[in-house]
């Protein structure tokens, strides 16, 4: 990601034959690796949907890549869930032992 100091400059990434003009604050290579990633889902989508509309695809794709991104949300609120079970059965036994030593 870039520093707050650093200018903005657009990044020219290519999905779907199509040329974008992306401006952010993260760097050049983290934006190329996500319109790489957006074109990816697009021409798996397009490779099994004969003739759709760019549209179409578009959507199935933001579809698909919302659903990625929920499954790893839940995933990772799970496992914050478990790290703090055991972070307390962790608390206690360490609370026990402490109070039950000479």
């Amino acid at each position: 990601m870039k520093m707050q100091d650093e200018k903005e400059k657009p990044v020219s990434v290519r999905i779907m034959d199509s040329e974008y003009s992306v401006s952010g604050s993260v760097d050049e290579e983290y934006t190329k690796e996500i319109a790489r990633y957006v074109d990816e889902k697009m021409r798996q989508i397009a490779s099994k949907h004969p003739y759709p509309s760019s549209a179409k695809v578009a959507i199935l794709a933001a579809l698909n890549i919302a659903d990625e991104l929920f499954d790893e949300k839940k995933a990772r609120s799970q496992l914050k869930e478990e790290l703090s079970r055991r972070a307390r059965v962790m608390a206690q036994a360490l609370e026990q032992r402490l109070s039950t030593a000479p």
